[in-house]
């Protein structure tokens, strides 16, 4: 009887937990899993403060045994950083449209680097900024992720099968900015880059108050020296040929060795990554119009290497500032519960661990009742919602009708241009091939055809910001057309509830 008491009080504590009433966890578990091994944390927060309960280092085949070995609660949540090829973070610059599009824009600016289809991928963002351009255009400065969520999906759903309450999904760059910052490590008025060097690359970050404004991943890691190491080298001391095994001792044991040998076969893969670190400042600096950043920060296993700090400094003339521990990525991972753009798939994103298990079959006759009424409510519930639905969608409708008329008035005009490109391409062909790409619920209402670049401008209303994207792709692929960018788009509602005012430029392929 006992056990089925003390059951059902953590049901109904985690029920309340799910809820979003009760006393909240104040343990929190980073758990920073790489290419071989994974590192959990798991810290006690009070406020601001937190302290490092328990640490936890394994290979990647032991993760599954993680709950058991840190004997790790139901309640407490765990934010997670997965070693994933596919997503894709960067910072771009945007033209200044309403909040809503950011996304629609991102992806259309991000598909060139995506490996995967972006329509079905997941775009996160966080706005850095507005600034101007030397014309006076106003920009958005933001730093996005595109990701897919099937990458992230089945690595969540085998922690959860473990036994662990994964409630968010980061990159472990903005773990170690988190961690940099509740440390004070870097001035609040300063940025600083943190160079994350792993086994298979590195990862440069430039932060500031705790937070990445810029980041790139070069393919330089501890691997690499290791690879680089188990060459052949001969000199006036003789031949020396190693095994990868001999190597990596000597790499562990010795760092940048004195032994001309052995710092031949290592220089081309550091003098590869002063060049990375370097280049990847410069340009921050250059592109968006920022102050020098001189001073680094070096985390991960290959900043572990002895002699690299000296070799860093003397070959960059930068400043590094520290080395981080290697369980840093993991504690910024447990600070990071309240991250904003958390990567955890949407089916996990309000699931609570455990919180509705089954009840014991004594319980199901006395919340019967409770259920039947909680279930008519929900029905009641649904069917305002059906109705208002109903009503949202005749609207739409009507916007649909009224923007269809606007159209067939305006394909009643006709005129007639002459020729305006070098290659005696007829504004006729152009206006009939464009006719031909644009979509059943676009309305134009202006078309410029000129000698000048760009060549084309088209203006108009599309009804929702989906067509638009499918209209830009069109145009793109054609064989006529090219250099096909959004110039602006924004709300409409005096034409319809989801419609958008857009322009777009391209030039005429040579």
């Amino acid at each position: 009887m006992n056990i089925i008491v003390v059951r059902l009080k953590k049901e109904f504590r985690m029920l309340l937990w799910g809820m979003g009433m009760g006393p909240r966890p104040t343990n929190f578990i980073g758990l920073d899993i790489g290419s071989r091994y994974f590192r959990a944390v798991r810290i006690k927060k009070t406020g601001d403060e937190f302290l490092v309960q328990d640490t936890l280092t394994g290979p990647i085949e032991d993760i599954g045994n993680l709950s058991s070995k840190m004997r790790v609660k139901d309640e407490e949540e765990l934010c997670v950083s997965f070693n994933l090829e596919g997503p894709i973070i960067k910072r771009i610059s945007i033209p200044f449209m309403p909040q809503e599009e950011i996304g629609s824009a991102l992806k259309w600016e991000m598909k060139e680097q995506a490996g995967f289809d972006i329509d079905n991928a997941k775009i996160k963002f966080k706005i850095l900024g507005e600034r101007e351009d030397e014309d006076g255009a106003k920009k958005i400065e933001l730093i996005a992720f595109l990701f897919q969520e099937s990458d992230i999906e089945s690595n969540v759903e085998h922690l959860k099968d473990a036994g662990l309450n994964v409630q968010n999904v980061m990159p472990v760059n903005f773990a170690l900015a988190k961690y940099v910052g509740s440390l004070q490590i870097v001035p609040n008025t300063e940025k600083a880059a943190i160079v994350d060097i792993g086994s298979a690359n590195a990862t440069i970050s430039i932060v500031e108050n705790d937070s990445v404004c810029f980041t790139r991943e070069i393919a330089v890691g501890g691997d690499n020296i290791t690879d680089a190491m188990t060459g052949v080298t001969v000199s006036d001391k003789g031949r020396m040929e190693m095994s990868r095994q001999e190597a990596e001792k000597i790499k562990i044991e010795k760092g940048i060795s004195d032994d001309i040998r052995i710092f031949s076969l290592m220089r081309p893969i550091l003098e590869k990554l002063t060049t990375q670190i370097k280049g990847s400042l410069e340009y921050y600096e250059q592109h968006f119009h920022e102050k020098p950043v001189r001073k680094i920060i070096l985390a991960g296993n290959g900043s572990k290497l002895k002699g690299l700090e000296r070799y860093i400094v003397k070959e960059t003339g930068l400043e590094i500032l520290k080395i981080l521990p290697e369980d840093s990525g993991a504690i910024g991972l447990a600070m990071s519960r309240q991250f904003s753009l958390n990567m955890l798939p949407e089916r996990f994103r309000s699931e609570e661990k455990k919180a509705l298990k089954r009840f014991s079959i004594t319980m199901v006759t006395s919340i019967l009742g409770l259920a039947m009424l909680f279930s008519y409510i929900l029905l009641c519930i649904q069917a305002i919602n059906l109705k208002k639905g109903v009503d949202i969608q005749r609207q739409h409708w009507d916007n649909l009708q009224e923007i269809r008329s606007l159209k067939d008035k305006i394909a009643n005009y006709s005129f007639v241009v002459n020729a305006v490109s070098d290659d005696f391409i007829s504004a006729g062909r152009i206006m009939k091939k464009i006719s031909n790409l644009v979509l059943s619920d676009i309305v134009l209402d202006r078309l410029t055809v000129d000698n000048k670049y760009p060549n084309i401008i088209i203006g108009g209303v599309v009804s929702r910001q989906g067509l638009l994207t499918e209209f830009m792709s069109k145009l793109e692929f054609d064989r006529l057309l090219s250099d096909v960018k959004l110039s602006f788009s924004e709300r409409n509602q005096g034409i319809g509830q989801d419609a958008v005012e857009f322009e777009i430029t391209c030039n005429i392929r040579k």
